[in-house]
Formats: C-alpha cells, structure tokens, sequence
C-alpha cells in the first residue's frame, strides 16, 4: 500500500511521528515538504519526498498533458488560484501521479481541494484530515477560510477526524457520519513514558505548558493564573515550551506580574528532552480555545503529568470521567487555580492520579494500535474506491 501524506509543509510532530508508525508497519509513505526533508529524531523518515518547487516537475507534465491541463483548469476556476500558482500546482499534481499513490490522504482540511484532480480524473481517492481551528474557529472569523471548508465539504468524499468532538461537529456540518474515519494519532508509549520519579512531598509544584504563542492557545491567560498562585503562596515553578526566551512581550509580563524568577520560556525540545521534562513535572497546563484533541495533553499524561485544562475539543476523550485531571470552562481562571492548588495540597492523590494518567494513555491511545485501525480504514476505503 502506497499513501501519499499530503500538505504537511514542514511537519508537526504529530504528523512525523505517524509517518514514522505506518512505516514501522511496512506502508510506503510519500509526502511534501517546503523546506528541509521531514525528519524524525535526526534520521530522514522516508525515500520519496516532493520538495515543492521545482523546475525537474517539467518532465511529468509529457507524461500527463491531458490531466495536466484538466488541473490547470480545474485551479484556476474552482479554487481561483493565480495562472502561476495554478501553472505549479498543476505540475505538481503531475509528478504525484507519476509515483502513483494508492490513496492522498490530506493532513490540513483547507488544503484537500488542491488534490481533487487525483480523485476526479485518475480515480485516486482522497481523505481529509480534519484537525483544530481549520474546523473549529477559522471558518467563523475568516469569510475566506469558510467559503474554503464550505467548497471542501462538498467536493471530498471521506474525512478523518482526530475527535469524536469533531467528527460531531462535521454530521453537524451535514457530513454522513459514514463517511467519517475517526482515529487518534495516538501516543508512542515506548518514547513519552513515566519513569516514577515523582517523590510524594514536594517542596514546589513543577507546571508545564508546551503551545504556541497562537491566538486560539490563549497562552497569555497562564500568567494571571500564576499571579494569581502566587498570592496564594503556593510555591511552583514554571516551565513554558514553545516560546523563546526573549521574547519582549512576555518578559514585559513576567516582570510586571512578579513572576521572573519562577517562570522558565523554553523556544524547542527534541522528544528526548521533552520527556525528561514531562517527568520532571507535576502538571501539565493548557489554556486553548480550540483543538482537535491535544497531542500533548495526551503524551504528557504518559508520562504522570495530570491535566488542568480549559474545556475544548477532545479534553473530556482525553482525560475521561474518572477524576485523574481537571477540566474547567473555558476563561474559568479561579477555577484553575484552585484545582492547582488541589494538587499541590494532596500528596497522595496527586501520585494516584499521575499514575491514573499513565495508564490512561496506555489502555486507550496507544499508537501501534490506533495506526493498526488507520491501516485497516485505509485498506477499507482503497476497497469501496475499486467498487465504485
């Protein structure tokens, strides 16, 4: 089986290591780059990856100059691309029919009508993943991004879903739920591991929040949180991932709420260093608005981290209903606190539940098993594709 990983520019971590799973199960992954070829801890992740512009996508174009120029066509009217843009994109398309893929499968919703020529003119079916904000916000703050998902939603047949919170929303949207795919990415329980270290009486609570500075990640919220658990003279210390630690604004912040001394903003973390961190930490934070489900919500809670998080899609999937974290409604800072401050008062509950989290993780997003069901929606969509 041959699947093309469609629009992951310069993948997320998330995405690489998926790669990495279908690979470890003998599936041929082919994908697009923009930048450098995707990697995965520092070893090249698979043989064939398309780097976006380039001037060798002329050679396909002899090869398929009827579907070459159905897709010129097809861009520049239905997605009102420029003739350049829509001149590249054609080529492109060119060169991924060549390598012939079983089936695209596209990593970014907005993306999936760029492919639509594979599926329309040569019959290779194409799945959108649907993931955060491109679904869940972006189509109501932007007339743009919605008259994108709204010409997505009719023209592509099948969609995978990182939620069931999402894939609600889509049968919302007028999606057949029938022709949802609904799979966790799952977490690689052999690399984000809880090596019990955490010691019953601690002299701080250790938090770790690991986002973007990106608006819907409402990473600004943590601060006053911390402010504010601070004037309840609870001892923690801070460690933000995902930031750099220049960064003017965020110094601004942390000297005028105190803070400097207790607050650590880390730019990146390779796996490796990101696990040790995890386990040097008692919580793991997040203030998102919108989701599909937390990559890292799940990975830190393999490693014993408890959740303390503002509800969003995919939390109540992730933590579930059996009190081993917190979930709080959206902008309920007091909240938040308190719960933290929970934590830091009960020792034993604390490790209790760390422990809950691990095995959590464990029993229900393991990633061998969620890419062995991926596989298996794989190889059932390439059969209704060949009965059609």
């Amino acid at each position: 089986m041959k699947i093309f990983f469609a629009s992951i520019g310069n993948p997320t971590a998330f995405i690489a290591r998926r790669i990495q799973a279908l690979k470890n199960e003998n599936i041929e992954v082919l994908v697009d780059w923009d930048v450098t070829p995707p990697s995965l801890m520092g070893e090249q992740i698979l043989e064939v990856a398309f780097k976006k512009p380039s001037w060798k996508r002329f050679y396909h174009l002899f090869f398929f100059p009827h579907f070459f120029l159905e897709s010129f066509k097809f861009l520049r009217k239905q997605c009102h691309y420029s003739w350049k843009n829509s001149f590249r994109k054609a080529l492109f398309l060119c060169e991924i029919a060549r390598h012939k893929p079983h089936l695209v499968h596209v990593q970014w919703t907005n993306a999936a009508r760029d492919f639509l020529p594979l599926q329309t003119l040569l019959g290779i079916p194409v799945l959108a993943a649907v993931r955060g904000t491109q679904l869940t916000t972006s189509p109501f703050i932007s007339e743009n991004s919605k008259g994108i998902l709204d010409q997505i939603l009719k023209s592509i047949t099948h969609f995978q879903t990182v939620s069931l919170d999402l894939k609600d929303l889509l049968v919302k949207l007028g999606v057949d739920s029938r022709n949802i795919i609904q799979n966790y990415n799952g977490v690689n329980t052999d690399l984000f591991k809880n090596f019990n270290s955490r010691s019953k009486h601690i002299e701080q609570l250790e938090i770790i929040m690991v986002a973007r500075n990106y608006w819907s990640k409402c990473v600004e919220s943590a601060f006053f949180m911390l402010h504010e658990l601070k004037k309840k003279q609870i001892p923690f210390r801070f460690t933000w991932v995902g930031v750099p630690p220049n960064d003017p604004l965020f110094k601004h912040w942390m000297d005028r709420l105190d803070l400097t001394n207790q607050v650590q903003l880390i730019d990146r973390l390779n796996s490796t260093e990101l696990v040790q961190r995890y386990n040097e930490s008692d919580v793991i934070l997040s203030t998102s608005a919108a989701e599909g489900l937390a990559n890292v919500i799940l990975e830190a809670m393999a490693t014993g981290c408890i959740p303390v998080v503002w509800k969003c899609e995919g939390m109540n999937e992730a933590i579930g209903k059996d009190g081993i974290g917190f979930i709080h409604a959206f902008g309920e800072i007091s909240s938040m606190v308190s719960s933290l401050e929970s934590i830091y008062m009960n020792n034993e509950w604390r490790l209790r539940s760390s422990k809950a989290c691990e095995e959590r993780v464990v029993q229900h997003f393991n990633e061998k098993i969620h890419t062995g069901l991926m596989i298996q929606e794989y190889q059932n969509l390439l059969k209704l594709n060949q009965r059609k």
